[in-house]
């Protein structure tokens, strides 16, 4: 009985501690009428466009439709999984409601997943809550979610290191049995984060190969064979091409067509004509490795501006320092038969990661790579987005190190794991110092913007009607229509679609135009490939369509419109979003198995949830026995 209440304690503490650890970063955020940055709008928009459309038709539009913008197709390239999500949530509460769950949900998924995985390999409390707290606290995802308001890339992030994790437990956990449930779980949390920041799945397919190259080489006792190894892995890696398939279509399709970014507003540093990741200047070394956030370019006299204030891109040296504290503890542990092929792993893990890291500050090992390469690095479009590979590398690295750490069995004084007091006394005090930093730049940059709260207001239904997409500069295809000549826009016609509004939200109704002679006529839709028009309900021939830039809505890429060609008299002008029907079955399906995907992974981590804690109740957790890794070897 007296070790039964102990548990239960432990179990309350840890629980205590895991909701503190993941409601801590969102504190910053518990006022709605503080937006987390000047973005912060452009995703409160689309997230309570799609809400409001799921009310209305019971399906999240490809396209957005607004008094100021129709047919941007956002939603097509950018936000997938995260935006239908939010939509869902914001349906039901509103969108200030629905960012703020979302970044707590994440932030819960990432506490509960990074401590179990630490803890399946035998590892104590301190140490695994210690790793949590650093993975959660880092400072560049709290960057995207508090200053840049990326929080599509924040979520994508959150989801990608769940997957690292899963991959990590599939892969490396002792036991004949393929564990599927944890390769459909780590399959379907990457899948969330490519389909909602596909940049972010980009940047994951090397730290993925990683993880794969390196259970090749780290010894694990009862290892399932390599054919059930990689049917679980082949199922995963379907479903995961299925989900991503529209995506995928799309950008194959029109890939090389589509404006993604404007162009930046001040001159890129170059190295040897190079633009370097379309960042307009480097960060130096030392502000990277910075315990505590700092916004170099914005406290330095004369760097050009960013666009984006207290943008902190500092590497987490609690997480770093938690990986080499446990990677000299593994190398300790295992006997001199296993030390080599530990250090040759901690070795290609470190360089991958230091590969990484000095490519997001220089620009010179930038221009030394072959020309391919430095195009397929240009997608990243932000050499600090690189900042993120280096922690999840380094979490990697901590979670290889304890794999080794079964073979020795418990270590004397049952605590090896929790390391010097003072050690942790730092790591921790450098978290807590860096989250408060962290939340009060925050609340510094808030864009004190008054945005409507209450959904069931009817200024709320206003704005996102009357609003544009604040991102409608990017996923065009500018150069679908040829532009329209000189002579021509100086006599067009302007008018614009009606917006619906209701049970009819977002349907773009039809207009009358009455021409004295024949000529072009603009709307608000926006040039895209796969928009259609017609006239009189004739459909116009792609062919004959112009694009120009409409001054009243900005210039460059924003201001670009679609113009139609109408005869002389009056007509009707229709406008409908007409992808091939590949696409349209391909983004049908996608969401289907996602959905499905996601019940059966619940499904499957129900049942485990009251036996766990039953296990965690009965007796204390224990380190696996000793065993010999030289057999695995």
């Amino acid at each position: 009985m007296k070790s039964q209440g102990v548990q239960v304690r432990r179990a309350v503490s840890a629980l205590i501690v895991g909701a503190v650890a993941a409601a801590a970063p969102v504190l910053v955020l518990w006022d709605t009428d503080c937006g987390m940055g000047t973005d912060y709008t452009v995703h409160a928009w689309m997230i309570a466009y799609q809400g409001e459309a799921w009310k209305a038709d019971r399906a999240f539009p490809p396209v957005f439709n607004s008094e100021g913008q129709v047919g941007t197709p956002l939603p097509v390239f950018y936000g997938g999984a995260l935006y239908k999500v939010a939509g869902l949530l914001s349906a039901a509460w509103g969108c200030h409601v629905a960012v703020r769950l979302l970044a707590l949900l994440s932030l819960i998924a990432l506490y509960a997943v990074v401590r179990h995985t630490v803890r399946v390999f035998g590892v104590g409390e301190a140490f695994s809550v210690a790793t949590a707290c650093a993975t959660c606290w880092a400072t560049y995802p709290l960057t995207n979610l508090y200053s840049r308001t990326a929080i599509p890339e924040f979520f994508a992030g959150a989801m990608l290191i769940c997957s690292c994790c899963l991959w990590v437990q599939f892969f490396f956990r002792p036991g004949p049995g393929v564990r599927w449930h944890a390769a459909l779980a780590a399959g379907l949390f990457w899948a969330l984060a490519a389909s909602t920041h596909p940049i972010t799945g980009m940047l994951s397919v090397p730290v993925l190969g990683l993880i794969y190259a390196a259970h090749w080489w780290v010894p694990v006792v009862q290892r399932p064979g390599a054919v059930r190894r990689h049917a679980a892995l082949f199922v995963a890696g379907l479903l995961a091409c299925l989900v991503m398939s529209p995506w995928l279509y799309a950008y194959r399709r029109l890939g090389a067509e589509l404006a993604i970014a404007p162009r930046p507003a001040v001159a890129p540093v170059t190295v040897e004509g190079l633009q370097y990741f379309g960042l307009p200047t480097r960060t130096a070394v030392w502000v990277r490795l910075f315990p505590m956030p700092l916004d170099y370019n914005q406290m330095t006299p004369g760097a050009p501006p960013l666009g984006t204030l207290h943008l902190e891109t500092q590497a987490s040296l609690p997480l770093l320092a938690l990986a080499g504290v446990a990677l000299a503890g593994a190398f300790r542990a295992v006997g001199p038969d296993l030390r080599p092929r530990l250090v040759l792993v901690g070795a290609a893990v470190g360089a991958f990661g230091l590969g990484v890291f000095v490519l997001s500050v220089s620009p010179e090992v930038e221009g030394a790579l072959p020309a391919g390469l430095r195009g397929a690095l240009s997608k990243i479009q932000f050499a600090y987005r690189l900042v993120a590979t280096v922690n999840t590398v380094a979490l990697i690295g901590l979670l290889l190190a304890l794999v080794f750490r079964p073979a020795t069995g418990p270590s004397p004084g049952g605590a090896p794991w929790a390391g010097p007091p003072v050690a942790l006394a730092v790591v921790f005090t450098l978290l807590v110092c860096g989250l408060s930093q962290k939340a009060m730049n925050g609340r510094a940059v808030c864009w004190q913007h008054k945005l409507p709260t209450d959904r069931a207001d009817p200024e709320y239904a206003r704005w996102i009607k009357a609003t544009s997409c604040a991102a409608g500069w990017g996923y065009f295809t500018p150069d679908c229509a040829p532009p329209l000549p000189p002579h021509e826009a100086a006599r067009l016609h302007l008018t614009e679609f009606p917006i619906g509004s209701g049970e009819q939200f977002g349907r773009v109704g039809p207009v009358r135009v009455a021409l004295a002679a024949d000529g072009y006529v603009s709307t608000q839709a926006v040039p895209f490939r796969w928009s259609a028009f017609k006239v009189d309900g004739v459909p116009v021939p792609e062919g004959q369509l112009r694009t120009w830039e409409n001054p009243r809505a900005g210039s460059g890429a924003a201001a670009a419109r679609t113009a139609v060609p109408v005869p002389a008299g009056a007509h009707t002008i229709e406008y409908a979003f007409a992808p091939p029907r590949k696409w349209r079955v391909l983004n049908a399906a996608a969401d289907w198995v996602l959905v499905g995907w996601a019940v059966v992974v619940v499904g499957l981590s129900v049942p485990r949830l009251p036996r766990r804690a039953a296990l965690a109740a009965a007796a204390p957790v224990e380190r696996p026995a000793p065993v010999d890794l030289r057999r695995a070897a």
